[in-house]
């Protein structure tokens, strides 16, 4: 009876410490930096005068052998706005971004879609001398999307380069354009 009973045991043990085939997800994580041009604003405003930062997460949906990849990421954004008038300062957004990202993949480079949601933080810089304070403060959500290159650099480093349009729900019409260089770790 103790040998009938220790046989299912016994085969799941194997199972366990026996070579399994690697997962199918691959993570990465990174970070960027990133210019800005807020295309909604009625004030005139050299392009992409402002600059950001990121960081993100992502789990890769495919095998490593696909020649694509379905991925899906998490981000954090910093990067500042023009005001909405001509005397007004500037504003500094904080954006945290899911995103569903559609890749082709190359030996040694990839290109992709990517859009999503994201939840935006405006916050208006305190007026300086002869500033007038004009955009409030406040927290709405919004849609993004853009283009992806990826270059492998080694086994586990890559650079990103993205193009992205984001346009929060805000009381100010912002249409933001973001180009972004990101480094990305694989493990």
């Amino acid at each position: 009876m103790f040998r009938r009973g220790a046989a299912p045991l016994l085969a799941a043990a194997a199972l366990l410490v026996s070579p399994l085939p690697a997962r199918a997800q691959a993570f990465a994580v990174g970070a960027g930096a990133s210019i800005v041009s807020d295309q909604g604003t009625l004030v005139y405003v050299n392009s992409f005068d402002h600059w950001g930062g990121s960081l993100f997460g992502e789990v890769s949906l495919e095998g490593e052998s696909a020649r694509h990849d379905a991925v899906l990421q998490l981000r954090w954004s910093h990067f500042g706005l023009p005001g909405s008038a001509a005397d007004a300062p500037s504003v500094q957004v904080d954006a945290g971004l899911i995103s569903v990202y559609y890749r082709y993949r190359e030996t040694w480079w990839e290109a992709g879609l990517f859009g999503g949601l994201g939840l935006y933080h405006l916050a208006p810089r305190d007026p300086g001398e002869g500033q007038v304070a004009t955009d409030p403060t406040e927290t709405v959500v919004g849609f993004h999307g853009g283009l992806v290159s990826i270059f492998q650099l080694s086994k586990t480093l890559d650079l990103r380069l993205e193009l992205a349009g984001y346009v929060p729900r805000s009381e100010v019409d912002h249409k933001i354009i973001q180009i972004s260089a990101l480094f990305g770790y694989r493990f």
